[in-house]
């Protein structure tokens, strides 16, 4: 073969290089350009679902309720923690004045602790007797002094 029959051999072999190297360009522009319209279609997609209730309950399958996160039909938000039976233990609820209230039962349904802080900030501890009556009371006023207030009797 002499130099002028290999010449175009040679082009052709460049050639064929070139239009290989330009498929995979074009393979990569479009690609890319895929990628870019997947970004910005998962920015304009809506997040995470919200999940919205007026009860969540908490429970093993087939026994009583062991926890209950409400709202009450006069709007107050309350979480309740119940015992093996599904009785009411302790509650935690912010009553509609603002009022945050922690409150825990005995065995017996009866109210023996409540720990409250009013719309105003100030805190309140109140001890029960197995009545359910109210038998001391700590509090700050406002002053920022603490009192134990016991019941007239």
């Amino acid at each position: 073969m002499n130099e002028m029959e290999a010449a175009p051999n040679e082009w052709s072999r460049r050639i064929l290089a070139l239009e290989r190297q330009n498929r995979r360009l074009h393979g990569l522009v479009v690609l890319l350009v895929l990628m870019a319209l997947v970004q910005t279609a998962w920015h304009l997609l809506p997040g995470a679902p919200v999940i919205s209730a007026e009860r969540f309950v908490v429970k093993r399958r087939g026994g009583p309720p062991r926890g209950e996160f409400s709202l009450w039909q006069d709007g107050t938000p309350a979480f309740r923690i119940n015992n093996e039976k599904g009785e009411a233990r302790a509650l935690w609820a912010l009553r509609r004045d603002g009022t945050l209230s922690l409150r825990m039962n005995d065995v017996h349904h009866m109210t023996r602790v409540e720990m409250l802080v009013d719309p105003d900030g100030l805190p309140r501890v109140a001890l029960y007797g197995s009545d359910g009556r109210s038998r001391a009371n700590l509090y700050v006023n406002d002053a920022n002094q603490a009192d134990l207030m016991y019941p007239v009797r």
